[in-house]
């Protein structure tokens, strides 16, 4: 078994450590400083150093440079732990792709077939149920809008999004391929932080096509935003997915309390009235066969353009896992009935078992 010195400033994590390691039959010794640490290791000649490697210029970063540059420690290896905020049994702190090269010889090689045929079977299944492979009766989805934009824009442009539902679809139907394409507030849930995120990211990327990615809620949170597009005279497109609510909401009440909607419904103002109002170019949209015409209305326009999708009111997203469920009790879009779109919690396919 091994000597090893463990580093650490935190005593609960010190202490873990210690036990876990002393219990597999190793030796182990303990600091809880840099210096007191390299006073140790100089000692004992340990086989293994574990720290916690903190930021630059703290003792877990001088600790590692004095032990390699200490000729007599030459045969002792660092391990740096980096797993203060989520447990981990080994951390490290490395180059993925030169780490992960280090470990594959000890991976051994595995039949995976099996389980790779339950991921195609899911993947058919799910392809089945997906929006984009259900006939087009007319309605116009926000699935349906964000994906034609994508295509349209060849992936190419920088999505802004706001948070909801919305958020959820661009994830899904908008591909990105190139890093920082996608600017969003992800989990900490900022309503109406598109609009002005877009102004910033268009000054960042003056070359860049912006796109706003919002729903009629958080729009109405910063739409006073307009007015410095109008002033500084930005070019920004804005695509409002309008389905009269606050729709991650009234998704929860429409499959758990019975469509009680409470706080939900919206009032919103005419959003192409507003941006005319602003001297922007205003765009409403109600069916899918006039989205081609308006994103690319919307794209060579010289100024901001406003697009007012008109989506249908009662779109969910999916899947979802409800409150409390594992993952493998997530609610999955219905499979689709002969000539009958089916997207609400109207049908009870998803509903858990009692």
């Amino acid at each position: 078994m091994a000597k090893i010195v463990l580093v650490d400033d935190d005593p609960i994590s010190l202490r873990i450590a210690e036990k876990r390691l002393s219990a597999s039959g190793h030796e182990v010794l303990t600091a809880s400083d840099g210096k007191t640490g390299l006073q140790l290791v100089r000692a004992e000649k340990p086989q293994l150093v574990l720290t916690d490697l903190m930021m630059p210029g703290m003792h877990g970063f001088s600790l590692i440079q004095e032990i390699r540059n200490d000729p007599s420690l030459s045969q002792t290896q660092v391990i740096v732990s980096s797993g203060k905020a989520y447990p981990v049994d080994v951390g490290i702190v490395g180059d993925l792709r030169e780490t992960l090269e280090g470990l594959m010889p000890g991976v051994k090689s595995a039949d995976h077939s099996e389980w790779l045929d339950t991921i195609n079977e899911m993947k058919g299944d799910s392809a089945v149920r997906d929006i984009q492979s259900l006939p087009d009766t007319g309605h116009l989805y926000a699935a349906h809008v964000i994906n034609d934009i994508w295509r349209y824009t060849e992936g190419k442009a920088i999505v802004v999004s706001d948070v909801g539902q919305h958020q959820m679809w661009e994830a899904q139907y908008y591909k990105h391929e190139a890093p920082r394409s996608l600017i969003t507030s992800g989990g900490l849930g900022t309503m109406g932080f598109a609009l002005p995120a877009a102004i910033g990211a268009k000054f960042a990327c003056q070359e860049g096509e912006i796109w706003v990615i919002a729903g009629d809620g958080g729009f109405q949170m910063t739409m006073a935003e307009l007015a410095t597009i109008a002033q500084e005279n930005i070019k920004v497109n804005v695509a409002i997915i309008n389905n009269g609510y606050l729709g991650m909401v009234r998704q929860w009440q429409e499959f758990f309390y019975e469509r009680r909607y409470a706080a939900t419904p919206m009032l919103s103002p005419d959003f192409v009235k507003v941006a005319e109002a602003y001297g922007l170019k205003g765009i409403r949209v109600t069916e899918r066969s006039q989205t081609a015409a308006a994103v690319e209305d919307a794209r060579t326009d010289p100024g901001t353009a406003l697009i007012d999708f008109r989506v249908e009111q009662e779109d969910s997203v999916f899947p979802m896992v409800p409150a409390g469920a594992d993952l493998h009790a997530m609610i999955r879009r219905p499979a689709p009935k002969v000539n009958v779109m089916v997207e609400t919690g109207a049908d009870r396919e998803w509903e858990l078992a009692k």
